[in-house]
């Protein structure tokens, strides 16, 4: 049977970082930078680790152009966004995968007119040096129940490729289909609620819609890059392991039962997106307007596996509290050998626990 080990704050320190903010909105980068997680116990002489500035990367969005609702007011930037980390102590690893890398949005030159004079002609009647036309991406936001938002990217001539979604340090993977087009619904973790969609070659394009229902609910996200093994585990009201109310990826609740109040759901982003790709996962629970009261408990769990033990696997936790602002944190964790495959740790502490009280 699989171990769950819980890592407790005997082995982990608290560092500091930094944000980076550009026209009123964070874009967040993670990489293998320190972290880890705690439980409430006395420290020992444990060093602390500060988080390098390339951690977070700005992105230049002079090309990308608002295709939705509105645009954010330049006199309505976001709040500075507190941010901690957690530093684990290192064992013999291999060497970090790297920070991830925001593609920089730019300005794409207008062609010249076609000048069929100037095709070369193979045989056969194909044209050897077509000029590549530019190529039009838009998105939109519409509001969905439990304040989530419905976008949809277009890109006519992206069809089958991977692009970024950016909200308020979120980010994670997604594709467009055969005909450039992705349909998602993405938790707002913002009421003036700002989303990027960015390709590899510096094409994106913006959203902007109001969430004023985000007031009554919690959000909690984990994110990381590629088959780290992680997984955002909520256990609802004293629920037990694999029971009613433990809220996972396995068993990730409804969201239609979120907006009337019952119970939280989880929503998970990136997989399907290709190798090494962003992933993230999202839970919520309906804070203000529950009709049960009591504790939930929120962890992260890393199962070791072939992939990635013996390995540092980084990821970063954002949690969002009715009325409060949103708060990020870090978490560099050093995998143990690969003689421990199947155990899981359990790391606490990375998030406050709920506490809900009957409506």
């Amino acid at each position: 049977m699989p171990r769950r080990i819980p890592l407790t704050k005997s082995t982990l320190a608290f560092g500091s970082g930094v944000i980076i903010f550009s026209v009123g909105f964070v874009l967040q980068n993670f990489g293998t930078h320190p972290a880890s997680s705690l439980q409430d116990a006395k420290r020992p002489d444990v060093q602390t680790a500060e988080l390098p500035d390339t951690l977070v990367e700005s992105a230049d969005l002079s090309a990308i152009t608002p295709t939705s609702a509105g645009v954010l007011p330049v006199d309505r930037p976001l709040p500075p966004l507190p941010r901690e980390s957690v530093s684990v102590p290192a064992t013999e690893t291999e060497p970090g995968r790297g920070v991830t890398a925001l593609a920089a949005l730019q300005d794409t030159a207008v062609p010249e007119p076609l000048d069929p004079a100037a095709l070369e002609i193979a045989p056969g009647g194909a044209a050897l040096n077509t000029p590549v036309l530019p190529c039009e991406v838009t998105m939109t936001a519409d509001p969905a129940p439990a304040a989530m938002v419905d976008l949809i990217v277009e890109a006519a001539c992206l069809s089958d490729a991977r692009f970024t979604l950016h909200h308020s340090g979120m980010m994670f993977h997604a594709l467009t289909d055969e005909n450039g087009r992705s349909s998602l619904r993405v938790p707002a973790l913002a009421e003036n609620a700002v989303f990027i969609a960015s390709f590899d070659n510096s094409q994106g394009a913006v959203a902007q819609i109001e969430v004023p229902t985000l007031e009554f609910y919690d959000r909690v996200v984990a994110q990381w890059r590629g088959d780290a093994g992680l997984g955002l585990h909520a256990l609802e009201f004293d629920a037990t392991y694999f029971g009613v109310g433990h809220v996972y990826s396995a068993s990730p609740g409804d969201m239609s039962a979120a907006a009337s109040g019952s119970s939280g759901f989880l929503t998970r982003f990136g997989e399907n997106a290709g190798a090494d790709a962003l992933m993230a996962e999202v839970y919520t629970f309906p804070t203000l307007t529950s009709d049960s009261a009591g504790r939930i408990g929120l962890s992260v769990e890393a199962e070791v596996t072939a992939a990635n033990c013996g390995r540092q696997i980084a990821a970063q936790t954002l949690q969002l509290k009715p009325g409060e602002t949103l708060r990020s944190r870090d978490v560099t964790l050093d995998m143990p050998a690969c003689d421990a495959n199947g155990d899981f740790l359990v790391l606490k502490n990375l998030f406050e626990d709920l506490k809900v009280a009957a409506n």
